[in-house]
């Protein structure tokens, strides 16, 4: 038998209607669905609830592990039952390793150091004068006569 790997995000809505509330109807515990799905119990309980209301507050099944066989089995005695083929409407998905998705981030360029500090005496002030012959009035950075900014190179 073809075993299928279903992830519970990338089931579509109906299909996902289907097979909780055929799981459910089996006597099959929310954890365990969860855990076949790959999601917790607590994803298939609020998915019951807001998909499913009927089937709320009935009560908690006593299977806890759901197999791919018995699954499939399901879906076969459903496809007899409607007269469709579920089967053939379920994904196969591949299983990706559950890494946390890391948005790239684009490399900015590092800005330039510059002092942030005003001097306190000319000895330490930056050396860049302006057109009509004011200094900087920044302290200039070590093993330079310049504060950094741009323009202020001796």
């Amino acid at each position: 038998m073809n075993i299928l790997e279903l992830r519970w995000t990338k089931i579509p809505l109906e299909l996902k209607k289907l097979y909780v509330q055929l799981l459910l109807s089996d006597g099959f515990t929310r954890d365990a669905i969860g855990s076949f799905f790959g999601t917790s119990k607590n994803a298939v309980v609020g998915f019951q609830h807001s998909q499913l209301p009927k089937l709320t507050g009935k009560g908690v099944g006593t299977k806890d592990t759901v197999t791919t066989e018995h699954f499939e089995k399901l879906l076969d005695s459903q496809a007899e039952k409607t007269g469709k083929k579920v089967k053939e409407k379920t994904p196969s998905i591949e299983v990706e390793p559950d890494v946390p998705a890391v948005p790239v981030q684009p490399e900015e360029p590092e800005p330039p150091i510059v002092s942030r500090t005003l001097a306190a005496t000319e000895t330490v002030q930056c050396a860049y004068r302006d057109e009509k012959g004011h200094r900087c009035g920044y302290e200039h950075l070590p093993d330079s006569d310049s504060c950094g900014r741009v323009g202020h190179e001796a």
